[in-house]
């Protein structure tokens, strides 16, 4: 038996007496139980974390150069999650760890390499049935992979902390191509950025935004600001005054999937914020003859109006679930009825030619 300093702060144990994995399991659980006590350094309390990978021969590897390495994958992931806790070694479990780590690598290479691309779904003001903005939605063109949505990366760029990074070049992004479409005069009268949560809680935020505005000579009002609802109630006192503070500079901010995740209409007033987006899984369910849903989306609606807020409906895809909207007073609404998100080049296509209709 053995255990062995490997380099940094790496371990290795090895024990050739165990007759099962539970036995392993066992182990690791003591050591962990062992760290929950403080050392004493220096009169100073330290507490350690561990992070513990387990493979055990035969099934995990019959020679000692494979085990490690199974054992290091495990214990690579749990320590990048930031785990205080131990893993046994699983073939499926170590090849997405791998094709996590490959897509972060190629992540990381997409920002540099300019393979992210925003992309732009107009919002309609549904009495007027003219485009007041549009909502950035970013791209990921992949050079073998062909283009990625978000929905493939974001959570992985969330964990990494890349999600800074992205998030920043987002905004540049998004304020580059609002003050070329000003000077176009096409009638865009915002762009909507999302923020996501580990942006909102960056401290670097509202400087970050008042750099780009400055730079490119935009109004703060130009940009509308989203985030949903569940960032906001992660930390409310944080979230208000992050808000406040926005606002106070002039910039238009948006709750999204509103509805979808605290008890919303009690802490709707406490939130500096001009328009609340009505999540697309309403719209659907009332599609399915869901009353219930049609009563929840009529009082969200009366509920903002009350507070002198807009109402934005996302996923319209349908004439029913337009006129429903309508008859609600609800003002704008996005979704595959009007178009799907857009290039840039595409949007101006489309501007232009609506633009023609009301020549």
């Amino acid at each position: 038996d053995l255990c062995a300093r490997v380099g940094g702060d790496g371990f290795i144990i090895i024990r050739s007496d165990l007759q099962s994995k539970e036995d392993a399991i066992t182990i690791a659980q003591d050591i962990i139980h062992a760290f929950d006590q403080p050392f004493s350094l220096q009169e100073r309390e330290i507490y350690l974390s561990i992070s513990m990978g387990i493979a055990v021969a035969p099934e995990d590897g019959t020679d000692a150069d494979t085990l490690f390495k199974n054992a290091d994958s495990v214990m690579y992931s749990l320590k990048k999650a930031g785990q205080n806790t131990y893993r046994l070694y699983d073939q499926e479990v170590h090849l997405e760890s791998l094709q996590k780590i490959e897509m972060e690598r190629e992540l990381r290479k997409a920002l540099e390499r300019e393979e992210l691309e925003l992309y732009y779904q107009p919002q309609v003001d549904l009495k007027g049935d003219y485009i007041t903005g549009a909502e950035a939605l970013i791209r990921w063109n992949h050079p073998t992979k062909g283009q990625i949505p978000p929905g493939k990366f974001i959570s992985l760029a969330e964990q990494t902390g890349l999600i800074i990074l992205i998030g920043e070049w987002v905004i540049e992004e998004a304020c580059r191509q609002m003050k070329e479409w000003k000077e176009k005069k096409l009638g865009i009268q915002y762009l909507a950025i999302n923020l996501s949560g580990r942006q909102f809680q960056d401290r670097n935020l509202i400087d970050n935004i008042n750099e780009k505005i400055e730079k490119y000579g935009l109004n703060p009002s130009d940009l509308e600001l989203e985030i949903t609802e569940t960032i906001a109630m992660e930390n409310l006192e944080y979230a208000i005054a992050t808000l406040e503070s926005l606002e106070n500079m002039g910039f238009n901010i948006s709750l999204d999937d509103f509805g979808t995740g605290y008890s919303s209409m009690n802490y709707l007033k406490h939130l500096p914020i001009s328009t609340v987006k009505i999540d697309r899984s309403f719209l659907e369910d009332i599609m399915e003859g869901d009353e219930g849903e049609r009563a929840i989306i009529e009082a969200v609606i009366a509920l903002a109006h009350a507070n002198q807020l807009k109402v934005v409906a996302e996923g319209i895809e349908t004439n029913e679930q337009l006129e429903f909207l309508r008859a609600q007073n609800c003002d704008k609404g996005q979704g595959y009825l009007f178009s799907r998100p857009l290039s840039v080049s595409a949007l101006e296509k489309l501007l232009q030619k609506r633009a023609k209709l009301y020549e």
